[in-house]
């Protein structure tokens, strides 16, 4: 996996462990760049473990090209982590939105997961909790304090099919 700039000239090889069998796409989903420089790759269709279209989504050095942390990755058939979006946040924290995600064996509830856009740890992670609710899938948007919403159309609220959310959280902690 090699980065090049513009000019089709090499900057660096990357040394990530994903992308590496047939349709897994690597940045399919989207490459976010965050402003420490260093940048976020999301390939929704990433097979991980033997497990088809898991997802995954590395944080490589901006300078370097090297990974940083580990790979973060989908655990079940379909969960396309990262494929709804990758939103960075002015802290240089990174939020993944993972519609597809299957959560304590509940069907596309969702997940949102706030990453440390600095050494990759995971910091927090939201689930939705009914099947369908497709967590973050409408959009997760950045404030300029840091903090960041998550809106979800498809969320099941009190027993509300499909009654839509509106989270506010806090973009150090996801609380």
């Amino acid at each position: 996996r090699k980065v090049h700039d513009g000019n089709a000239a090499r900057l660096c090889t990357l040394n990530a462990s994903d992308g590496d069998t047939a349709n897994d796409s690597l940045g399919s989903a989207s490459v976010t760049a965050l402003g420490n420089n260093n940048f976020v790759i999301a390939s929704l269709w990433d097979d991980v473990n033997s497990v088809v279209n898991a997802g995954s989504v590395m944080l490589i050095n901006g300078a370097t090209g090297a990974q940083i942390g580990t790979t973060i990755a989908g655990d079940t058939l379909y969960d396309e982590l990262g494929g709804a979006s990758i939103t960075a946040l002015g802290n240089n924290n990174f939020v993944i939105a993972s519609a597809y995600d299957d959560v304590n064996s509940v069907t596309d509830a969702g997940s949102v997961m706030l990453i440390n856009g600095a050494t990759g740890a995971q910091i927090n992670t939201i689930e939705g909790d009914t099947a369908n609710d497709w967590l973050g899938n409408s959009s997760v948007t950045a404030l300029g304090n840091n903090n960041f919403v998550i809106a979800s159309l498809w969320d099941d609220v009190n027993s509300v099919v499909n009654a839509g959310s509106l989270m506010l959280r806090n973009g150090p902690t996801g609380a």
